[in-house]
């Protein structure tokens, strides 16, 4: 019995120390070099913001689309929800729904009259920032966001051998 207890604890040991050597091995991330984010491929339309003029109507939507934050970007007033998602890939911008929703139409209430649900499959988020370790000096103001599948907000730094996610979940 003593034998098949220190063999046991042997391949335990060794399985551990396999696992952690293995662990300590992967390359870090380096935060200096940019790396391109690929999940901007999965939005089914991708537009700027700069795009827009004083402020965002869900009229100059067609459905969900991911707007590229490359300007700051004022929600219309009094406006029903839009579905999009603000993808942020530079410093010194702001969103402000100035009272507006963003709603991707997941909630309990299903999609907003005249809106469209976003994609279930590509499962975006209300806020995605890329390279987020690199970004700063961003605003979001007076925003309610409703109706996400399961991501609200995501930040991501990919690399090509390892991955970093942080995601939080809004309701």
């Amino acid at each position: 019995m003593n034998t098949r207890l220190a063999c046991l604890s042997a391949a335990v040991t060794l399985a551990t120390g396999c696992a952690l050597v293995d662990a300590a091995e992967q390359t870090p991330i380096d935060c200096t070099v940019a790396r391109a984010d690929t999940r901007l491929e999965q939005c089914p339309v991708v537009r700027r913001s700069s795009e827009f003029g004083q402020c965002l109507s869900r009229d100059e939507l067609e459905g969900h689309a991911c707007v590229l934050m490359d300007a700051d970007l004022t929600l219309c007033d009094g406006e029903p929800p839009v579905a999009n998602t603000a993808v942020f890939d530079r410093s010194g911008v702001t969103l402000d729904c100035a009272g507006g929703v963003i709603d991707h139409g997941w909630g309990r209430g299903g999609v907003p009259a005249g809106g469209v649900a976003t994609p279930g499959n590509a499962n975006l988020p209300f806020v995605r920032f890329f390279e987020d370790r690199s970004l700063s000096d961003i605003a979001l103001r007076d925003c309610t966001m409703r109706g996400t599948l399961q991501v609200g907000i995501q930040m991501t730094r990919a690399s090509a051998s390892t991955s970093a996610t942080s995601a939080a979940t809004c309701a």
